[in-house]
């Protein structure tokens, strides 16, 4: 099987997981998705979003990187500005709990439920940092989508979908729980609907009340 086709069933198999996540309506990536973006439409497409650069991250700071309950030792690109991400090292950034949501513009349920997570960036500041992945999406198309829906948070760009190798996510969204000390606590699957239950995650996971 060609690349090409094989990616193309990954993204079939992930429109279907957008799809049962929630009551919207999921379509496929844009036409183009899966094939080189112009670098200079990148650039534009960056500058516009504005969103906050990628953390600087030192995956040799993260132990147990084998372990279940252990971010992966992945490497992302960043969405927009900044250094490429080891998953893995995220907590030893600033020793804070660490929400993490995979989106895709193409996801309906994602778009229902990222305001949530834009207002509780400001909720939590210095308390609990929130991560985006933008799974099996066009690179352009996501930052236009995170800056009409007003995205404050950086986002890994994970094209091939590489990220499902080694993390439960049979399609957007999910929402991935992590303490200060590295620990995988819970993944949410499916929309989020309310703040309120946002909050209820996140003060029942990592222990960190609004």
């Amino acid at each position: 099987m060609s690349p090409r086709l094989a990616l193309l069933g990954v993204v079939i198999v992930a429109v279907a997981g957008c799809a049962s996540a929630g009551s919207g309506r999921a379509s496929a990536p844009s036409a183009g998705a899966d094939g080189p973006v112009d670098s200079a439409a990148e650039q534009r497409a960056i500058a516009a979003a504005s969103l906050p650069e990628c953390p600087q991250v030192d995956a040799s700071a993260a132990g147990a990187t084998g372990a279940a309950d252990r971010l992966p030792a992945i490497t992302l690109d960043c969405l927009g500005a900044g250094p490429p991400v080891t998953l893995s090292g995220l907590p030893a950034v600033a020793g804070r709990p660490v929400v993490i949501n995979a989106w895709a513009s193409w996801c309906t349920p994602c778009a229902d439920e990222m305001p949530r997570f834009v207002r509780a960036v400001e909720a939590y500041a210095g308390r609990v940092d929130v991560l985006g992945i933008d799974i099996l999406d066009d690179r352009v198309a996501a930052l236009g989508w995170g800056r009409e829906i007003g995205v404050n948070f950086p986002s890994l760009y994970d094209h091939d979908g590489v990220v499902r190798t080694r993390l439960p996510i049979p399609g957007p969204p999910v929402t991935f729980f992590v303490s200060g000390d590295g620990r995988l606590v819970h993944t949410e699957f499916g929309g989020i609907d309310s703040d309120a239950e946002l909050a209820g995650l996140i003060s029942q996971h990592l222990g960190v009340s609004q």
